[in-house]
């Protein structure tokens, strides 16, 4: 559909509807970076548009990242019984430096991140 910088493979990809569109979030993998997106080695990426469910087509626009921080991978979402829309993200990356992480020593490393509640407003994602 028009993407020239796509990267080679998409990881966790979650599809879904908010408000009046379609959401397609994903973290792809060989993403070229640009000087001010897609700085971490994974970024996560969201795309807008709409899903034709019969034919399986997705028509949307641009990737524009999710979160630029460098410690933000994998985000997947859920309904919660009132309809809101949460995701939720792993603060880790892999292929990083688990092996250096102090909280090894605790028998631990990474954790999620705190939920977000996403909504879409005026063509835009709000987390």
């Amino acid at each position: 559909n028009g993407l020239a910088n796509a990267g080679y493979m998409w990881e966790c990809p979650d599809l879904f509807p908010l408000a009046d569109t379609h959401l397609l979030i994903c973290c792809p993998q060989g993403l070229g970076r640009e000087a001010q997106r897609f700085l971490n080695t994974y970024p996560a990426v969201w795309m807008a548009g709409r899903f034709d469910a019969e034919h399986g087509i997705f028509d949307h626009g641009p990737l524009h990242e999710l979160d630029s921080g460098f410690e933000f991978y994998a985000p997947q979402t859920m309904q919660a019984d009132d309809g809101r829309r949460l995701l939720v993200g792993w603060m880790g990356v892999p292929d990083g430096d688990e092996m250096h992480q102090p909280t090894r020593a605790q028998g631990w490393i990474h954790q999620t991140t705190c939920v977000r509640e996403l909504e879409w407003q005026a063509g835009t994602l709000y987390q």
